[in-house]
């Protein structure tokens, strides 16, 4: 009778689908964190000042990549909404940032009027 018992091989018989399951998670971790980082290229201050004119006029939302650099080499990034600009300075979202500091600027996404503040 001990001969048509089911052996149970315990763990064994889950460890193929935990490992699939375990190496894809493994693998986005992998790819996202070993992916090239790109700095972005230095524009030129006066395309820089057309882009914030145009975003600031436009209401659209910029991302910003300054001249701040990290321990592991990456350019500090914002997002936000150009308040105003004076004295060499861009207000977004209440921070202050010198000119000289923006590195590169992007345009987001235009604002719809019901968006606005």
């Amino acid at each position: 009778m001990d001969e048509q018992v089911y052996r149970d091989r315990g763990m064994m018989k889950w460890q193929g689908l935990i490992l699939s399951e375990h190496r894809e998670v493994l693998d986005q971790l992998i790819a996202e964190h070993t992916r090239e980082y790109i700095a972005p290229i230095q524009m030129e201050p006066e395309e820089i000042q057309a882009r914030l004119h145009c975003a600031y006029h436009e209401g659209y939302r910029v991302w910003l990549a300054l001249n701040q650099v990290d321990l592991n080499g990456i350019y500090r990034e914002m997002e936000g909404r150009i308040q105003g600009y004076f004295d060499h300075q861009v207000v977004i979202d209440q921070q202050c940032i010198p000119l000289d500091e923006i590195r590169a600027i992007e345009f987001v996404e235009r604002l719809k009027f019901w968006q606005v503040e």
